[in-house]
């Protein structure tokens, strides 16, 4: 039982095994901000969608133990960087949505309809940078 959650732990996973993006048919958008200013692109077209998820899938990911835990749960802690990411995709054929949120230095926060957050640890760090520069330079600034 310990073997398996320490390979359950440590065996790192894309993008595409934490968030089955291919399997979402509908509206996709993402904004960045921080203390200054706010970025954002609404109704992505696929082109831009794919590039977003090349950026993702440049880092694999590594669930928290606390995912097993059988309630909710907030998580909480001192390593915001000053710059959030937040990813809304919502599934139209299926009614429902994911929002995928960047906040905090090495994690990730998936919160899907209906499911408990989940969180992830982040093995590239430059990746949230890397889509924080892709959003900004193909966004547009919220006034």
């Amino acid at each position: 039982m310990f073997i398996a959650l320490l390979v359950w732990r440590f065996r790192p996973l894309d993008y595409s095994d934490i968030v089955k993006t291919e399997e979402i048919k509908g509206s996709f958008s993402v904004r960045t901000y921080n203390f200054e200013d706010e970025f954002r692109m609404e109704n992505i077209n696929m082109d831009e969608r794919n590039e977003i998820l090349e950026i993702l899938n440049t880092s694999s990911y590594r669930p928290f133990f606390r995912n097993l835990w059988p309630w909710k749960w907030t998580f909480r802690d001192q390593s915001y960087d000053g710059n959030t990411v937040i990813i809304g995709m919502v599934d139209n054929e299926r009614r429902e949505f994911y929002q995928i949120f960047l906040m905090n230095t090495g994690r990730i926060n998936v919160y899907r309809s209906g499911e408990p957050e989940r969180v992830y640890h982040i093995d590239n760090d430059e990746m949230k940078a890397k889509l924080i520069k892709y959003i900004r330079e193909n966004g547009k600034k919220v006034e």
